[in-house]
């Protein structure tokens, strides 16, 4: 959809049009469910995620500025992201640190012989893993957040962060040695 329509429809939002709402939902929500499953797994809190996100999306829509569709995407992408990371700090409770040199230690580890994992497979390990490390792991790896910007928004120091991101790091590589030993046999 060009920026044109996209434009349109958010003023439409803005008055309150219901018709221009849906389509605004209708035109990210798939994307945004994706997210919500990177975050949560649950089907119900994605549900319930990707619902109140778009309910703050439009209760919100009055003050947004439409600058283009990608402005647009990210910012409905924020909502959601910190929507999702305000159900796991409801779920989740601080765990213990470990040293920053075991941290240091970890990153220099030379990665083992490539084995291809499909999609469901890696989802399948990230599930797998406590919540709160799958949150940071997805905070640092994939939407490529800083240690820094993960500890304010988690309210935790940036230590707990490494650590929390070491531990998760340790789960996934154990669980994908656990699939790459299922896949040789």
């Amino acid at each position: 959809m060009n920026n044109e329509d996209l434009s349109k429809i958010v003023s439409l939002c803005k008055e309150g049009n219901t018709e221009a709402q849906k389509k605004l939902f209708y035109l990210y929500s798939e994307q945004m469910m994706f997210v919500c499953k990177r975050y949560l797994f649950n089907d119900e809190d994605c549900k319930d995620v990707l619902m109140d996100s778009f309910m703050q999306v439009f209760k919100a829509m009055s003050s947004y500025e439409f600058k283009g569709g990608k402005a647009l995407y990210s910012w409905i992408r924020t909502i959601v992201t910190n929507r999702c990371i305000n159900v796991i700090k409801k779920k989740v409770r601080q765990k213990p640190t470990i040293d920053i040199e075991q941290y240091e230690q970890e990153k220099r580890i030379d990665q083992e012989k490539q084995y291809e994992y499909t999609q469901e497979e890696l989802m399948w390990c990230l599930k797998n893993i406590p919540e709160r490390l799958r949150l940071i792991f997805n905070m640092y790896v994939i939407d490529e957040y800083s240690l820094k910007d993960i500890a304010i928004r988690l309210e935790t120091s940036v230590d707990t962060i490494k650590t929390s991101l070491f531990q998760a790091r340790n789960l996934l590589r154990q669980k994908l040695e656990e699939l790459k030993a299922k896949h040789i046999r």
